[in-house]
């Protein structure tokens, strides 16, 4: 049996990971202030790997881990059953080759996260449903509480029913995004959400395709007086595409500046999109 240190140090959960990177490293750590005989070379000996330091190498992101390794780190790890399938996930999370698996394989590891609430989950929820944003810009434009769901959900175009809608305002809640005022509405705080993590940026993505799908939808379903779609189809270089992405950018910071202004009168929220893809492949002269 291996010498244990005493070390109250909790033993890493890699469901309360999203990058499989992250939980190698922090279960280093805890195996070196555990486990006095642990080294790299213990653990490839462990494992069956003829590199002493593949374990670092792939940690520190210098090597890649091949499903087919995933039971030999297991096995050099310790893992037992549960926490082998989860790091299996996370692998896969990782080497996902499209957005639609990578959502498959986060719904997934989703139910290994019940008994855990991890932030990047949370942010992975915001955007799961369009409407979670929406809801906190139009929380601030009136007085809200999570009792006027109902009366909230009517307020979305399209329609949503209240229950989600109560979720979601729970959410932006927990998220910061929300917060109470003395007599208990809600109201907008300035809590900002990172997109830094492969998982939000993933949730972000999916977003912008259910957004990309009500600008289809307002096509037939919003007057064509409470609508604005155009587009432009040009050849660009490299250069003048970064041009465009450059203007754009600008762009939004003058009308986030100019929209920032105290408004009267009625408003509706508005999804505002900037879209520029190839439609075609380059094409040389």
């Amino acid at each position: 049996m291996d010498d244990v240190v005493q070390n109250t140090t909790a033993r890493p959960e890699p469901a309360r990971f999203t990058d499989y990177r992250e939980y190698l490293r922090a279960l280093i750590a805890h195996l070196k202030a555990t486990r006095r005989q642990f080294s790299y070379r213990w653990f490839s000996m462990r494992a069956g790997f003829s590199s002493p330091n593949f374990l670092k190498l792939v940690a520190e992101g210098e090597r890649n881990l091949s499903l087919a390794s995933v039971e030999k780190f297991a096995r050099g790890l310790g893992l037992d059953d549960d926490e082998r399938e989860v790091f299996e996930l996370l692998v896969r999370l990782d080497q996902a080759e499209s957005d639609e698996e990578r959502n498959r394989v986060f719904a997934r590891l989703r139910r290994f996260q019940a008994h855990v609430r991890t932030l990047e989950a949370d942010q992975y929820d915001l955007y799961s449903d369009w409407f979670a944003v929406v809801l906190r810009e139009v929380v601030g434009l009136g007085r809200f509480s999570d009792e006027d769901a109902a009366a909230l959900a009517k307020r979305l175009r399209p329609p949503v029913a209240a229950t989600p809608v109560k979720k979601a305002l729970a959410l932006l809640e927990r998220l910061g995004m929300l917060a109470r005022d003395a007599e208990g509405r809600l109201r907008q705080s300035e809590r900002k959400v990172s997109t830094g993590s492969e998982v939000v940026s993933l949730a972000v993505r999916n977003f912008h395709r259910s957004m990309l799908g009500l600008a289809a939808r307002a096509l037939d379903a919003v007057p064509r007086e409470e609508r604005h779609i155009s587009a432009l189809t040009v050849p660009l270089t490299r250069a003048q595409y970064e041009v465009v992405q450059a203007r754009i950018a600008a762009f939004r910071r003058e009308l986030l500046e100019l929209l920032d202004e105290e408004a009267s009168g009625p408003r509706a929220v508005h999804q505002i999109q900037f879209v520029v893809f190839p439609v075609s492949e380059e094409i040389t002269e």
